[in-house]
């Protein structure tokens, strides 16, 4: 047995250790593949061990915000030993978010506070009822927040080096409102006790 293009000869024992260590010389964790570096069997273990116990946190936490800070107390709380003999670190949390593809998410609603087999049951219902009337005589409602001084995020300038300022937080509290059929959109109207303003009174008023 040997190489055909060198004619170097290759030991059976040589061979089998090589197979048997493919995992070594292949694994690359995750979205990652296209990292040459290639991570130990050590490194590997502590990884998947870090990774259940975040997991773990997330659910009895009920799928609790998992932070840099809260990864790096958790592999300090398990006693996480890096190969160099290192404790976690921020440049330690950067490299451990590249090797296993942990990434930030911004979150947005509340959709992970919901239980979906309520939400189905109580949506056959509404169908239910709303299939006995015409589109043009079913309306939705909902409240929401008008930042009405808020500025696009973008800007034209020919100066590079300019600055973004603070946006306004200014806001009040209005209640839009249509039919199914879109042929009623009613006026915007806004709520005089606002729950964010502590309920005091605001006067009310129509946005036309």
């Amino acid at each position: 047995m040997g190489n055909a293009k060198f004619q170097v000869p290759v030991k059976r024992t040589t061979l089998h250790g090589s197979l048997k260590r493919k995992r070594d010389y292949t694994f690359i964790p995750g979205t990652h593949s296209l990292r040459k570096r290639l991570c130990s069997s050590s490194q590997q273990s502590v990884d998947e061990l870090l990774i259940q116990k975040i997991q773990a946190y997330k659910a009895w936490h009920e799928n609790a915000t998992i932070t840099g800070a809260n990864v790096i107390s958790i592999a300090l709380r398990e006693g996480v030993q890096l190969p160099s003999g290192m404790k976690p670190s921020r440049g330690w949390l950067y490299r451990f978010k590249q090797r296993t593809g942990l990434w930030f998410l911004l979150r947005h609603g509340e959709g992970g506070s919901l239980d979906m087999q309520v939400i189905d049951e109580g949506l056959k219902e509404v169908q239910a009822v709303v299939t006995k009337y015409h589109p043009r005589d079913v309306y939705n409602m909902d409240e929401t927040s008008f930042f009405y001084r808020r500025e696009p995020k973008g800007n034209l300038t020919v100066d590079k080096a300019e600055k973004g300022k603070k946006q306004s937080k200014e806001r009040i509290t209005v209640c839009v409102a249509t039919n199914a059929d879109g042929t009623d959109r009613l006026f915007c109207i806004s709520l005089g006790s606002p729950r964010y303003h502590s309920r005091s009174r605001v006067e009310m008023y129509l946005l036309k």
